[in-house]
């Protein structure tokens, strides 16, 4: 959907809000004339399934698939040829492209989805990237069913994270990941007792 096309949308959807019943539904089909599509989209918006902000990119050569149930927005961008399954979310500041996300999958904040089938419930945490370019050549990002995806991961396509596996928060996921396991990709924190209070005093020294 174009810029142009989402402000028709949005503007037809706030003159709606105010109306209920049978004023609704003369509002919309005087305002929607024949045009099919721009009525759904307008329903989307009235049933709470797409939110206001959001951003859908459409064109001739894409397919949008957003079933009863699914959720988008606020402020969601979805690029070309999607598929978005009945019960899945998709949050704010999340954004698709060629992607499908099985039914009842979350990605609730701050993601980029690229080049990936994401399974049903799977939840993808926040600042998760699959990492689909590598200069030359896009590559896939396959996550099976009722995968947990932790805060901040970076999912380095070619990869696969098999049914029921857990990411720790803040991974770099390179390798497959078995069923059921837990992945962890991320360097070990270290401590150093007294390291700030050292360079502090350091800092305060006169020559």
């Amino acid at each position: 959907m174009t810029p142009g096309r989402w402000q028709q949308v949005e503007h037809i959807y706030q003159e709606a809000t105010g109306r209920r019943g049978p004023e609704r539904e003369a509002f919309l089909t005087e305002s929607c004339g024949g045009d099919a599509e721009l009525r759904r989209d307008v329903e989307r918006l009235l049933s709470g399934e797409v939110q206001l902000g959001s951003f859908l990119e459409t064109a001739a050569t894409s397919v949008m698939r957003l079933p009863s149930g699914a959720r988008i927005g606020p402020y969601s961008r979805l690029r070309m040829d999607n598929d978005v399954a009945p019960g899945a979310h998709i949050g704010n500041f999340v954004e698709l492209k060629k992607t499908r996300i099985g039914a009842g999958a979350k990605a609730m904040h701050l993601a980029y989805l690229g080049d990936a089938d994401i399974g049903e419930h799977v939840n993808v945490g926040a600042g998760t990237i699959t990492c689909n370019y590598d200069g030359r050549t896009k590559h896939q990002t396959t996550v099976g069913k009722g995968v947990f995806v932790g805060s901040n991961a970076t999912l380095v396509a070619p990869v696969e994270i098999a049914e029921g596996a857990y990411v720790a928060a803040g991974s770099v996921i390179t390798d497959a990941v078995p069923a059921d396991a837990l992945a962890v990709g991320r360097s070990r924190q270290v401590i150093k007792e007294g390291w700030a209070r050292k360079r502090r005093e350091k800092g305060t020294r006169k020559p």
